[in-house]
């Protein structure tokens, strides 16, 4: 017996049809519903679990948050049996299908059925198998979704053939997204139906939280939590469902991308130049750099086109913890497109012919040595990067000049001598030397030449430093504590997609350390805890000096540490309130547009406020970016008038609320830069546009250069972490 798959109910709106979330409170999450939907139009799941058939009726619970996502969530199926089957009836010719068509490798059927391991639906389990049973027919064939053979990965990155780091069945993933795009008549669905499931746990080890950063030369650093029980850590990366071990520790908690290349430790024991790094974990086949051309493309460096050139590739990185040969902890994982963007890989050469600032002679002076050059990150995309101009390390050197004639051919020679140049690509390793010609300087004032140059490179940096938060790897003893569980009141304005996203943010205003979620998580439908958690901090100002955070999923606390105590948390609260309405009474005039408000509060912004570079500076000699200072919060641009990025984006969503505009702060990188950074999106003529006070702040930028533009004219990369991932491509700005 198959299950029928019919349409979805009448009521079912259309995914086009739905309206952006608003970063506003909303109603809360309603107790889960008991009545099972048994009509006409339902959706059935069947589950074949050790030979025994289930049929699942219905909806998981409805409200607020569920009408508002893309999607419906089914009912779910948690601690299911890992050797557990699903199955669809498909009544189509599944050879229709573009996957199909296409003959993808990790699963042919995704256009009709996938499996996921977030809730945005972009990252398909490495563990999902799915089968077709029939004669590609217009018949009731099935489509069959199941876990893999837990076989041998590929670990020959750091030397090993192949290594076993999962058992049959689910459970590779804490949880899974099973989700059905169309009907059993290959029919689109209207929404697409969501299950989400988990597996009954095969261990007791628990699952790493796996923290991910990029210091200042470029290297990864992935630490998480000593898992009791654990005598080994695999550190594994998934490209495009492929699983390839790229690390290895015993007792430490910690690696980095630079532990396994032993090519780089030896150029940097040798002091050679260093022309790659993090190559070995490259995400990428063919770079932009190596595909575009200035006539199929308009440029290496055609920012328009870096989004159509980008590598497509689906990576995620993260952490299993082992015991003996067959004891395996879930994968802790992150998305790997943001870490991919931030690991330097190479020089881009073609870009860098491009970018050449060369003399007519073919040589450089002092003022046309370059400010940026190009690389390569490990996701295949070019970006600029600055040019560290290093004098100390200048050289002069001894050279034969020759005069060449128009047919190559040398006339004559001459003695002459060089200057040898050094620099450092920022964020990177990689060096080199630029030449400039004994016709370009002097012996006696070269030094003073140099020192000009490095500091005019490093005052046109782009204008970044976003803070960073960690997951904390020392867990606290929770039978010491008492956590939250309510809601503070709070005069202050709290932005959230959900009521989970409100409790957090209420709380982390009033600096509660500890914060019971326990009613939230067990509802059908509801949002993750780090996601909902992220967008509190995220999208709320009042939000101040959140330091880390972990999340203790048997008990579903949520510690929260801070690096500012009560007293200062509660001034700048304080002085963040008294200056937002000060300023809307004077930029914000009746009759005014949205986009006339936005400008109004972006222009406000730049005329008087100025970056804090000295604190930008202070702030990148650690691998975390310090949230402790003012300058990181909208009270430093509002109340001292000084701030780096995400002073500035914050000090904007403050006065956006006040003003009554739909915008949001948002997180990730630029070109140009190899921190984080943040700036807005604002909804102005019915559509999301970018506007980034910082960067329109800025001497090097055309006025106003950032204002109402797409995210494609901005050149950035999103981190996914400002609002949550259902609801990130609702913010687009096209």
């Amino acid at each position: 017996m198959n299950p029928y798959f019919a349409d979805q109910p009448e009521t079912t709106v259309a995914q086009s049809t739905q309206p952006t979330p608003e970063l506003a409170p909303v109603a809360p999450i309603p107790k889960k519903s008991k009545k099972k939907i048994i009509i006409a139009g339902s959706a059935l799941l069947l589950l074949i679990i050790a030979g025994a058939l289930f049929l699942v009726l219905g909806r998981g619970s409805s409200g607020a948050y569920a009408d508002s996502l893309p999607y419906v969530y089914a009912k779910p199926q948690l601690n299911i049996d890992p050797t557990t089957k699903f199955e669809f009836t498909a009544k189509y010719d599944v050879k229709a299908l573009q996957s199909y068509k296409e003959s993808l490798t990790n699963n042919q059927y995704s256009d009709a059925v996938e499996v996921y391991t977030d809730e945005a639906l972009t990252k398909p389990a490495a563990d999902a198998q799915v089968t077709f049973s029939g004669e590609y027919s217009s018949k009731a064939d099935t489509i069959t979704i199941k876990a893999k053979p837990g076989s041998g990965v590929n670990g020959s990155i750091i030397g090993q053939s192949t290594t076993k780091i999962r058992s049959n069945g689910w459970g590779f993933y804490e949880e899974y997204y099973l989700v059905q795009k169309l009907d059993e008549k290959g029919k689109e669905l209207k929404k697409p139906i969501v299950t989400r499931f988990s597996a009954k746990p095969a261990t007791k080890l628990a699952t790493p939280i796996v923290n991910n950063a990029v210091d200042g030369d470029g290297i990864g650093h992935l630490t998480w939590q000593k898992i009791d029980g654990a005598t080994k850590y695999y550190v594994v990366k998934i490209t495009n469902g492929i699983e390839s071990i790229i690390g290895s520790t015993t007792d430490k908690t910690e690696w980095t991308t630079a532990e396994q290349d032993t090519a780089l430790q030896s150029s940097i024991a040798a002091g050679e130049t260093i022309i790659d790094q993090n190559f070995k974990i490259r995400s990428f086949s063919n770079s932009q750099d190596d595909i575009q051309s200035k006539a199929t493309f308009g440029g290496y460096l055609n920012a328009g086109n870096l989004e159509s050139a980008k590598d497509k590739k689906e990576t995620q990185y993260g952490v299993v913890a082992v015991s003996g040969e067959t004891d395996f902890s879930a994968y802790g994982w992150f998305s790997g497109s943001s870490f991919d963007a931030q690991l330097p890989v190479q020089q881009a050469r073609n870009a860098q012919k491009e970018l050449s600032t060369k003399s007519e002679d073919g040589n450089y002076t002092f003022d046309t040595l370059p400010k940026q050059t190009a690389i390569t990150m490990a996701g295949g995309v070019t970006a600029l990067r600055q040019v560290v101009i290093q004098p100390e390390k200048a050289t002069i050197s001894n050279v034969v000049v020759a005069t060449v004639n128009d047919a190559g051919k040398t006339i004559s020679s001459r003695p002459g001598i060089q200057l040898n140049v050094s620099y450092k690509i920022e964020g990177t390793l990689m060096t080199g030397t630029y030449k400039i010609s004994d016709a370009h300087f002097n012996r006696d004032s070269y030094t003073g030449e140099l020192n000009r140059i490095a500091k005019r490179n490093l005052e046109t940096r782009p204008t970044t430093g976003v803070a960073t938060f960690q997951y904390q790897n020392e867990p606290a003893d929770l039978s010491k504590v008492t956590a939250s569980t309510t809601a503070p009141a709070t005069d202050y304005k709290i932005n959230a997609t959900n009521t989970l996203t409100k409790y957090l943010a209420a709380n982390m205003i009033a600096g509660k350390e500890f914060i019971d979620i326990k009613k939230f998580m067990e509802a059908d439908t509801r949002p993750g805890a780090y996601d909902a958690l992220e967008e509190a901090i995220t999208q709320n100002p009042y939000v101040i000096g959140v330091k880390d955070y972990y999340y203790y999923r048997s008990e579903n606390i949520i510690e929260v540490r801070y690096s500012v105590d009560n007293a200062a948390r509660e001034k700048a609260q304080k002085e963040i309130a008294a200056e937002v309405p000060k300023v809307i009474a004077k930029v914000i005039k009746a009759g005014m547009s949205d986009r006339e408000k936005a400008k109004a509060i972006n222009d406000y912004l730049v005329e008087t406020a100025s970056y804090d570079r000295e604190g930008f500076e202070r702030a990148i000699s650690f691998l975390t970016l310090d949230p402790l200072a003012r300058g990181h919060s909208a009270v430093g641009v509002l109340v001292d008038k000084k701030g780096v990025c995400d002073s500035y984006s914050l000090a904007f969503k403050a006065l956006a609320d006040a003003a009554g505009l739909q915008a949001v702060n948002v997180t990730g990188t630029t070109d140009g830069s190899p921190y984080g950074h943040a700036w807005n999106k604002v909804k102005m003529d019915g559509k999301w546009q970018v506007v980034d006070p910082t960067f329109n702040d800025s001497d090097f930028n055309e006025k106003n250069q950032y204002f109402g533009i797409t995210d494609a004219a901005a050149n950035r990369l999103e981190d996914g972490g400002f609002v949550l991932d259902p609801f990130i491509r609702q913010y687009a700005a096209n």
